[in-house]
Protein backbone atom coordinates (compact mmCIF):
# COMPACT_ATOMS: atom_id res chain seq x y z
CA UNK A 1 0.00 0.00 0.00
CA UNK A 2 1.37 3.40 -1.01
CA UNK A 3 1.47 6.22 1.52
CA UNK A 4 2.64 9.76 0.85
CA UNK A 5 4.32 11.53 3.78
CA UNK A 6 5.20 15.22 3.69
CA UNK A 7 6.86 17.45 6.26
CA UNK A 8 6.36 21.20 6.41
CA UNK A 9 8.27 23.75 8.44
CA UNK A 10 6.71 27.21 8.56
CA UNK A 11 6.79 30.51 10.40
CA UNK A 12 3.17 31.20 9.43
CA UNK A 13 0.56 31.55 12.18
CA UNK A 14 -0.71 28.04 12.89
CA UNK A 15 -4.48 28.55 12.47
CA UNK A 16 -4.14 30.30 9.11
CA UNK A 17 -1.50 27.75 7.99
CA UNK A 18 -3.78 24.80 8.81
CA UNK A 19 -6.66 26.49 6.98
CA UNK A 20 -4.44 27.08 3.93
CA UNK A 21 -3.29 23.44 3.95
CA UNK A 22 -6.86 22.18 4.18
CA UNK A 23 -7.96 24.47 1.34
CA UNK A 24 -5.03 23.35 -0.83
CA UNK A 25 -5.99 19.68 -0.40
CA UNK A 26 -9.70 20.36 -0.98
CA UNK A 27 -9.07 22.50 -4.06
CA UNK A 28 -7.46 19.48 -5.75
CA UNK A 29 -10.35 17.13 -4.96
CA UNK A 30 -8.80 15.64 -1.82
CA UNK A 31 -10.23 15.54 1.67
CA UNK A 32 -9.03 15.53 5.28
CA UNK A 33 -9.66 12.26 7.12
CA UNK A 34 -8.02 13.13 10.45
CA UNK A 35 -5.89 15.74 12.17
CA UNK A 36 -4.06 16.17 15.48
CA UNK A 37 -3.01 19.40 17.14
CA UNK A 38 -0.21 18.31 19.45
CA UNK A 39 0.75 21.81 20.61
CA UNK A 40 1.20 25.22 19.09
CA UNK A 41 4.49 23.92 17.68
CA UNK A 42 3.36 20.73 15.92
CA UNK A 43 0.32 19.33 14.10
CA UNK A 44 -0.47 16.55 11.66
CA UNK A 45 -3.05 16.19 8.91
CA UNK A 46 -4.06 12.91 7.26
CA UNK A 47 -5.76 13.16 3.88
CA UNK A 48 -6.75 11.29 0.71
CA UNK A 49 -6.00 12.60 -2.77
CA UNK A 50 -5.71 11.20 -6.31
CA UNK A 51 -2.23 9.99 -7.29
CA UNK A 52 -2.19 12.39 -10.25
CA UNK A 53 -2.79 15.35 -7.89
CA UNK A 54 0.40 14.79 -5.83
CA UNK A 55 2.63 17.05 -7.95
CA UNK A 56 0.01 19.83 -8.16
CA UNK A 57 -0.44 19.60 -4.36
CA UNK A 58 3.28 19.96 -3.69
CA UNK A 59 3.48 22.88 -6.15
CA UNK A 60 0.48 24.53 -4.47
CA UNK A 61 2.02 24.13 -1.00
CA UNK A 62 5.27 25.68 -2.19
CA UNK A 63 3.36 28.56 -3.81
CA UNK A 64 1.82 29.19 -0.37
CA UNK A 65 5.39 29.54 1.01
CA UNK A 66 5.44 26.21 2.86
CA UNK A 67 8.89 24.58 2.97
CA UNK A 68 7.79 21.10 1.89
CA UNK A 69 9.91 17.93 2.17
CA UNK A 70 8.85 14.52 0.90
CA UNK A 71 9.52 11.95 3.64
CA UNK A 72 7.89 8.94 1.95
CA UNK A 73 7.27 9.16 -1.79
CA UNK A 74 5.36 6.95 -4.23
CA UNK A 75 4.52 6.65 -7.92
CA UNK A 76 2.65 9.82 -8.92
CA UNK A 77 1.22 8.34 -12.13
CA UNK A 78 -0.93 5.52 -10.74
CA UNK A 79 -4.70 5.40 -11.02
CA UNK A 80 -6.86 5.91 -7.95
CA UNK A 81 -6.37 7.53 -4.56
CA UNK A 82 -3.56 7.61 -2.04
CA UNK A 83 -3.53 8.15 1.71
CA UNK A 84 -1.23 10.96 2.72
CA UNK A 85 0.01 12.68 5.83
CA UNK A 86 1.54 16.06 6.52
CA UNK A 87 3.61 16.73 9.65
CA UNK A 88 3.70 20.47 10.33
CA UNK A 89 6.28 22.16 12.54
CA UNK A 90 5.55 25.77 13.48
CA UNK A 91 8.57 27.98 14.18
CA UNK A 92 7.76 30.87 16.53
CA UNK A 93 8.71 32.48 19.84
CA UNK A 94 5.43 31.81 21.63
CA UNK A 95 5.44 29.73 24.82
CA UNK A 96 4.35 26.11 24.44
CA UNK A 97 0.60 25.66 24.45
CA UNK A 98 -0.10 23.15 27.18
CA UNK A 99 -3.47 21.48 27.42
CA UNK A 100 -4.97 20.26 30.66
CA UNK A 101 -5.27 16.47 30.72
CA UNK A 102 -7.89 15.19 33.19
CA UNK A 103 -6.88 12.35 35.52
CA UNK A 104 -8.12 8.85 34.77
CA UNK A 105 -10.04 6.72 37.21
Amino acid sequence: MDILRLEIVTRQERNSAITALSSAISSLGGWIVNHHLYSNAFASINFVIDFNKIDPLIAKLESLRFETSIINDCDHNKEGEINGGIAIRFIHNEPDLKREVPPFG
